[in-house]
């Protein structure tokens, strides 16, 4: 297993940065971008069949285990972690026919993952990644798909919306969640914002 050095940056009135030895990059599947759970101090990673975390305050590093176990050793594909009401959640295709999403109620704690949806592979979902966003409202699951198409998956009555988001062909579509607390620079293509 192969270690890297992670540098860490921290944007705010002092700004620092430093590096952290030790996070094994060559095991981690999925995005390399770790995920950052609000109210834990903590990136998080899938290593294995593990969540591994690194705690940005005490510096130390802990896993946990994912929700399911698979003794029929079916296909997981492209599983990924995301963040989800300030819980970190997880994302898979389960042998090409659903997709499952899993909440962790309380942070760190294995038996507090929690099933939030078993959405079907609809043909225009098949051969994509699908990456949760936000919860909208109380029921609406807003993701994206790899083809940077929009998915609106309705919690309660399982159905599905495709809006239509206009692109701008030099630069194409990105799609991000900004919480409120966060400054978002200006963008081309994207409306400005003032507040007063």
């Amino acid at each position: 297993m192969g270690y890297h050095t992670t540098k860490i940056h921290t944007f705010c009135r002092n700004p620092s940065k430093r590096a952290i030895q030790g996070i094994p990059f060559s095991s981690i599947k999925g995005d390399r971008k770790g995920v950052f759970v609000p109210g834990t101090a903590t990136l998080n990673w899938i290593l294995d069949c593990l969540v591994f975390s690194h705690d940005l305050v005490k510096e130390t590093f802990s896993e946990f285990s994912l929700p399911l176990s698979d003794p029929d050793d079916k296909t997981f594909n492209f599983p990924g972690l995301c963040e989800l009401r300030n819980c970190l959640a997880y994302c898979f295709n389960h042998e090409k026919t659903h997709w499952f999403v899993w909440i962790m109620k309380e942070y760190g704690v294995p038996t507090f993952w929690t099933k939030l949806a078993i959405i079907p592979c609809l043909s225009r979902l098949t051969d994509y990644h699908l990456r949760p966003l936000y919860i909208w409202g109380n029921n609406i699951l807003v993701a994206v798909a790899s083809s940077l198409r929009i998915v609106l998956y309705n919690l309660d009555n399982g159905s599905f919306e495709f809006p239509v988001l206009k692109s701008t062909p030099s630069i194409g579509l990105y799609v991000f969640i900004y919480h409120e607390s966060l400054v978002s620079p200006p963008y081309p293509g994207l409306p400005s914002s003032s507040f007063s």
